[in-house]
């Protein structure tokens, strides 16, 4: 029964589409929210977004898509037409090493944190009288720095998308020297915050402070 009323309801929105009605079709979609998987019903209101023209958003529902594991070519290709014609392709292209070892850090889940700290842990404690104690230390201190890692980095990083253009300023108020735009529909990597400003750690290109009234945590 439920399979049926989630045709029907893509039924309608391809016919909300043929008539070029793409609001009706987002509304409808949102209304039913309930009766799709997570990731499916990301990817269809971000169709339903960037046929309505409003690239920001329609970036915002891809990406919500892609985290909650709807991975497609589809996606994948969506995404990019997306962030070239937000014209935002090459800002976050050109990573250093550091922006690339942030990312992988983020997208890294949580228990695989603990699942490589529990391996040192579980080897420390069968190897233990067979090893010399300063052997001993260093594994302890491999074993919890995984953990030490996320805990005091890793769980204070948060991937954003900008709704509108941003100003980068060098410190946490508007006080402080302007030292770059962001354009709106960036996704964004950002650390420690303060009084309702974040510091931007990835792209290094575009570090700095930003007023955070305009962003869609991802």
């Amino acid at each position: 029964m439920e399979n049926n009323k989630n045709s029907q309801i893509l039924t309608d929105m391809k016919l909300f589409f043929d008539k070029k009605d793409y609001k009706s079709a987002i509304e409808i979609l949102k209304s039913n929210s309930n009766m799709f998987e997570p990731g499916v019903y990301e990817y269809n209101l971000g169709i339903a977004y960037f046929k309505n023209n409003d690239l920001v958003n329609s970036r915002v529902w891809f990406e919500k898509a892609k985290q909650n594991g709807f991975l497609s070519n589809e996606l994948n290709d969506a995404l990019e037409e997306v962030s070239v014609k937000l014209e935002v392709n090459r800002l976050e292209e050109s990573q250093s090493f550091n922006d690339s070892f942030n990312q992988f850090s983020v997208s890294t889940p949580v228990d695989a944190y603990y699942t490589v700290s529990l391996l040192f842990l579980v080897l420390l404690a069968f190897f233990y009288k067979k090893i010399d104690k300063y052997i001993r230390v260093i594994l302890l201190v491999i074993a919890f720095t995984p953990m030490a890692f996320y805990q005091l980095h890793v769980k204070n990083y948060k991937s954003i998308i900008v709704l509108e253009d941003q100003v980068v300023y060098r410190g946490p108020s508007a006080m402080f020297e302007q030292v770059q735009l962001i354009p709106k529909g960036m996704k964004l990597l950002t650390g420690k915050t303060h009084n309702g400003w974040r510091y931007i750690l990835t792209p290094s290109s575009h570090q700095g402070w930003f007023n955070t009234d305009k962003v869609e945590d991802l």
